[in-house]
């Protein structure tokens, strides 16, 4: 009996992530940030667990005034529900994307963006860092995590 090994490569099998970020002041668009994320470790085991169908998906946006670490954002200031759905990026359906539009009353320098799936807690998938974006009173940032199968 002869055995036949089939191999994919694995970059066919990984996932790719970007972190996009509208700074809104007036109803009008100001700045943009399209950013490449990190996956954290438990980020990793959270994906691989959700492709056997034993995971909790990511839900919440987290952002801060920090520098995030593999496990939490270093100066989280806001965690909010994301809108969750599929889009097309390449075929259909082949992209996560999660949103959520944060409004501000106050003045903040927005350094980092994480995305979590709990309410609270340090369950971090994604995350990155990045140049601030200052934000002042009446300001909105739409920030928008995609993830590419």
């Amino acid at each position: 009996m002869q055995t036949l090994a089939l191999s994919l490569p694995c970059e066919k099998l990984g996932l790719k992530g970007s972190l996009y970020i509208e700074h809104i002041r007036g109803g009008k668009v100001i700045g943009i940030r399209d950013i490449h994320n990190t996956k954290s470790n438990v980020g990793r085991a959270v994906i691989s667990a959700l492709l056997i169908a034993t995971g909790t998906a990511p839900s919440h946006i987290a952002i801060g005034q920090g520098t995030p670490s593999d496990t939490a954002l270093g100066a989280e200031a806001f965690r909010q529900a994301a809108s969750r759905s599929q889009v097309t990026t390449t075929i259909t359906n082949d992209t996560a994307q999660y949103e959520y539009i944060f409004s501000f009353t106050g003045t903040y320098h927005i350094t980092e963006a994480g995305l979590y799936n709990a309410a609270s807690g340090p369950v971090q998938v994604l995350y990155q860092s990045f140049a601030s974006v200052d934000v002042i009173v009446g300001d909105s940032l739409r920030v928008t995590w995609k993830l590419q199968a």
